[in-house]
């Protein structure tokens, strides 16, 4: 959409980066990180932007270097790995390896459909599940 690669990265690291995006200091206002992350892994936020589906649920996320730093997608640009393999055509040799660690360390491709992605409201909704404030001794 942008001119940008795509990048592989787990459920996790999307995650992360959308938390980083909305709020840098996050981590400082919230107990639980492991929690909110784990929930928000399951909850299906991350949307792909060809199917429309649940972005995770296929293993890992095809998403922009840029994130959300771009007019033509200022809510970030995600594509599953389902919709990669069927619209980019890839070959078994040139799909990413699965890591247990964060990002798949592999970049590839443009992709150009339309975008759809998740309100940063929902992301001050699920700060707030698994949180309980922090208080100053």
């Amino acid at each position: 959409v942008c001119g940008s690669e795509l990048e592989c990265i787990t459920p996790r690291s999307r995650i992360l980066r959308m938390l980083e995006e909305h709020d840098p200091n996050w981590r400082s206002h919230v107990r639980e990180a492991d929690c909110i992350i784990k929930k928000l892994v399951d909850s299906a936020l991350v949307t792909c932007d060809l199917c429309e589906k649940d972005a995770t649920r296929s293993g890992n996320v095809w998403t922009c270097k840029r994130g959300q730093h771009t007019l033509l997608h200022p809510a970030a640009y995600d594509v599953c790995e389902k919709c990669f393999l069927k619209f980019a055509g890839t070959s078994p040799q040139l799909q990413p390896e699965r890591h247990d660690h964060p990002g798949c360390g592999t970049s590839m491709l443009h992709l150009a459909p339309t975008w759809k992605w998740l309100q940063t409201s929902t992301v001050g909704h699920w700060l707030g599940v698994c949180s309980t404030p922090q208080t100053e001794h």
